[in-house]
């Protein structure tokens, strides 16, 4: 069982063929459960654009980056991956 699990609430590549897909394949946990408790992120391509837009609950560390190596870069080759601040804006995890 995973200590974290993403879903992806958005696609803007496969005209929304990812759209409520769920990570890591381990999880055990419901799309309701992902959404209700977890924080936006999104996954950029190199040159910026938004491919996916989804919810992360987990630690708050390097397990972060999940959604961009579980996903994001394996089907849409993303680079970045951005979280919402308490601000409401988007920033860049680094």
């Amino acid at each position: 069982m995973s200590n974290y699990a993403w879903l992806i609430q958005r696609d803007f590549v496969d005209d929304g063929m990812a759209e409520n897909h769920i990570g890591p394949p381990e999880v055990d946990a419901t799309f309701a459960q992902i959404a209700d408790r977890g924080i936006g992120f999104r996954l950029l391509t190199d040159d910026g654009h938004v491919a996916y837009e989804g919810t992360y609950h987990g630690p708050s560390d390097v397990t972060r980056f999940r959604p961009l190596h579980d996903f994001g870069a394996v089907f849409a080759d993303c680079t970045t991956i951005e979280y919402l601040n308490a601000a409401g804006q988007w920033e860049p995890l680094q």
